[in-house]
């Protein structure tokens, strides 16, 4: 065997050996991190918050996990909806999150002919539960000061007022429910006196039935109000070990305020 070929063999098998080595240094690194909030009831099953981190505990995602029986027997009769409060994980803090609300809407919910279908709102606040209470019906002047314009994403629209305990709506009208298909998911942009105050992934009864697996790119605004971690995009799922559907914003990533 002559030198080039010696050496053709010397580097081959340098390379095996290196093939062998990957995986093994792969499984010494760090587990992603995922942390639970309180589960509570919902329809037959239950349900609760969750936040993954990475090897270094930053947070890369938010968001719910319920059982595939919570949507079974959920409740009936509650005109404007009912709503699931979860607090999030003690383990570990993600600004600018303080909660998470889970709001069943049994015949949907204005406009009419949009959003009036079965489907959840999954409210993922900014602001925490008394401020939240401190929103009334009566605010027109707070639901109509709106955030500058580069806190909310190019192709967002303001609804007309307000909902008490929750805030107002910019809502993305290049979505399908705005051009003539019929409403599955969105995502929306929620205000209250010139603040963002919560984002949220709004899916209908039907497709958590259907267990699609979707993932979605969020239109991002110029900037943000609040120093903290924003998703670029949020995924449902249906988890087949689990048994269980999965709604979450991912692919966090740290914005100063500006």
């Amino acid at each position: 065997m002559n030198y080039s070929a010696k050496n053709f063999m010397f580097k081959f098998s340098i390379f095996i050996v290196l093939l062998y080595l990957l995986p093994a240094c792969e499984k010494e690194k760090s587990p992603v991190s995922v942390f639970y909030g309180t589960e509570q009831p919902m329809g037959d099953g239950t349900i609760k918050s969750f936040i993954e981190t990475d090897e270094t505990g930053a947070p890369t995602s938010l968001g719910v996990t319920f059982t595939d029986a919570a949507l079974q027997n959920l409740p009936t009769g509650f005109e404007f909806g009912y709503s699931y409060t979860l607090d999030l994980p003690v383990e570990v803090k993600i600004p600018p999150y303080n909660h998470i609300s889970c709001d069943w809407n049994e015949h949907g919910h204005p406009p009419m002919g949009v959003y009036n279908v079965p489907h959840f709102d999954f409210h993922n606040y900014f602001i925490s539960l008394d401020e939240r209470a401190a929103i009334k019906a009566e605010d027109s002047l707070q639901f109509a000061n709106h955030p500058l314009d580069k806190y909310i994403p190019e192709h967002y629209e303001a609804e007309e007022g307000g909902i008490p305990n929750m805030g107002g709506h910019f809502v993305d009208v290049t979505s399908g429910e705005f051009n003539d298909q019929k409403f599955d998911y969105t995502f929306i942009f929620g205000n209250y006196d010139a603040q963002v105050i919560f984002i949220e992934p709004m899916i209908t009864l039907e497709v958590f039935k259907s267990k699609k697996d979707v993932s979605i790119p969020i239109t991002q605004p110029k900037a943000w109000q609040k120093s903290g971690y924003y998703p670029q995009n949020y995924h449902f799922y249906y988890d087949t070990e689990k048994d269980s559907h999965i709604v979450v914003m991912e692919n966090m990533v740290w914005h100063d305020a500006q």
